[in-house]
């Protein structure tokens, strides 16, 4: 086989036909509807506001498509069925939950259920009073929210204990640093005396090979004097030797200073956004233990419709849109997937043709 001949119409053709597969074994279309949904200020109204809205979203989105639900649907199909074409999310961190029902059956079929789950929804979310099941609803919502909460309080667990690990890191990177710039500092003491003796000894020197020359323009080097001159500078010029190369290298000492300087500086910085980042986790983290354990030590209280309940302690909803079809709803995860097994095959028969 010819591979550099169909090495362009091999992988299309892989394209092609794996797209093809997998729309075909996908859902044709998907249903959906918007539902614009105002979480209960109470919940807005707390020091991690963020936190306890995206949990409210969560555990929305499992009510939406659980068991209390799902089985008020008075369409002809049964709730194992729903469970797998129905889902519901919070769309970019907007107050907005798409529910969204995929299938193969009909178009009209989907459009029903989707606007019958997203009418019940609004209706519990709302307090309408006509509305079956509060109460396993309710049951439903205090258990997802506790595994919600579970979660949470695990993942800030991990987050806190990696913030510590991080703080002990770089406290002994600080220490480290601190060390290190203290010996340099000692480096730097002893290269200004060294430097400070070898003029002293430059001085000394210059003076005695001065009165060295005046002897010599009368005397020769044999005369006493100049030899006892001689023997004075000699020792000297040694020690000044000496000291001239044991002195460290003064250049690479400043730039190491400045060097450390800079990363004491910026590890101090590091410390305290380490310590403010701890400070909130361990804040969220009591936060969430509180929530969960008054979640799990309070009963919940039984509401008989129409018993009034105060605005703070429910949300608000209303349908944004009427049920909206989108057609091969999974196209663009199925065309990666197909490019994914195009050009593996590509590989594989190049390295078999080559």
């Amino acid at each position: 086989m010819n591979f550099s001949r169909y090495r362009f119409i091999i992988p299309i053709a892989v394209l092609a036909s794996s797209l093809l597969i997998l729309a075909l074994r996908g859902p044709f279309y998907e249903a959906f509807v918007d539902v614009s949904v105002s979480p209960p200020e109470n919940i807005r109204r707390t020091d991690f506001s963020w936190i306890t809205v995206n949990e409210w979203f969560l555990t929305q989105s499992h009510l939406i498509e659980s068991h209390a639900v799902l089985k008020n649907i008075t369409h002809e199909t049964n709730e194992e069925k729903l469970r797998k074409i129905v889902s519901a999310k919070r769309i970019s961190g907007a107050d907005i939950i798409r529910i969204s029902v995929k299938s193969n059956e009909q178009v009209d079929k989907s459009i029903k259920i989707c606007e019958e789950i997203a009418s019940l929804y609004v209706k519990i979310i709302n307090k309408e009073e006509g509305v079956p099941v509060k109460e396993e609803i309710r049951e439903e919502i205090s258990q997802r929210k506790n595994e919600v909460l579970t979660v949470t309080i695990n993942t800030l667990t991990k987050q806190q204990n990696r913030l510590k690990g991080e703080l002990l890191l770089v406290n002994q990177k600080l220490q480290d640093y601190e060390i290190e710039l203290s010996k340099l500092q000692v480096e730097a003491k002893i290269l200004g005396d060294s430097q400070i003796k070898i003029i002293q000894l430059d001085n000394q020197i210059a003076g005695l090979n001065q009165k060295l020359a005046q002897l010599r323009t009368i005397y020769t080097d044999n005369w006493p004097a100049v030899v006892e001159l001689k023997q004075k500078v000699e020792p000297l010029e040694k020690e000044r030797l000496k000291l001239f190369e044991s002195l460290p290298p003064a250049q690479e000492i400043e730039d190491r200073k400045n060097e450390l300087t800079a990363q004491i500086r910026n590890a101090k910085t590091n410390i305290e956004n380490i310590k403010a980042e701890i400070n909130r986790t361990d804040n969220r983290l009591n936060s969430a233990l509180a929530s969960l354990s008054l979640a799990q030590g309070v009963p919940e209280q039984k509401i008989n419709p129409p018993q009034k309940i105060s605005p703070e302690e429910t949300g608000f909803a209303f349908i944004i849109n009427p049920a909206t079809i989108n057609f091969f709803p999974d196209l663009g995860t199925q065309f990666i997937y197909s490019g994914l097994i195009a050009a593996l095959s590509w590989l594989a028969l190049r390295m078999i043709f080559r």
